[in-house]
């Protein structure tokens, strides 16, 4: 059984993040690492090209997809500062992983790009929490990690009840912004 999100759900909530902000012919950078399979980054590609091109009917937009290929401990952070110092860059960007999403947004600090580039990411940190708060970061797609743990408990015990579970399992995922970051920041600061 495989327990957790589609690229379909993660593709329309990056849609619906972006599509206000996109103008036509607007540039989008979509990063991520090489950890995603091959198959599920080209799946979720592929469906947050069609999500954008269904928000904005008849809207060109550019994608230029970049995969961080290096496995070593601080590739993401290399890449993405190499792409600020070769001005390499696109109005618009949407990290698809929590170590992207975090050195982009360091060195959009560090670069001075505050308020050039609008910056999608992915995953729930406190470090990308206060992104978002400062409005550095756009908005953050992250998974019910409690939604997870409580399907998997539920499909184990059917398995263990019946000898079968389903073959997917679906979890929740929620977009996080400016309109809803401190209710996950005041739930961090009561953990």
């Amino acid at each position: 059984s495989f327990i957790g999100v589609n690229s379909y759900t993660i593709a329309n909530l990056y849609a619906k993040s972006i599509a206000p902000d996109l103008v036509e012919n607007s540039s989008v950078m979509i990063i991520g690492n090489s950890s995603a399979e091959d198959s599920s980054t080209t799946s979720l590609i592929n469906n947050l090209q069609e999500a954008i091109s269904s928000e904005m009917p008849g809207e060109k937009i550019d994608f230029d997809l970049r995969i961080i290929e290096d496995e070593e401990q601080f590739a993401s952070e290399e890449y993405i500062q190499n792409l600020f110092m070769n001005n390499d860059l696109a109005p618009f960007v949407i990290c698809l992983d929590e170590d992207t999403t975090t050195s982009f947004y360091q060195a959009m600090i560090d670069y001075n790009k505050v308020g050039q580039i609008h910056l999608y990411g992915n995953y729930k940190t406190p470090t990308i929490l206060t992104g978002i708060q400062h409005g550095v970061i756009k908005s953050t797609v992250s998974i019910d990690a409690e939604s997870m743990g409580s399907a998997a408990t539920k499909a184990f015990i059917e398995y263990r009840d019946t000898g079968y579970v389903s073959d997917y399992i679906n979890v929740d995922t929620q977009i996080i912004d400016l309109s809803n970051v401190d209710e996950y920041l005041e739930e961090g600061s009561d953990e």
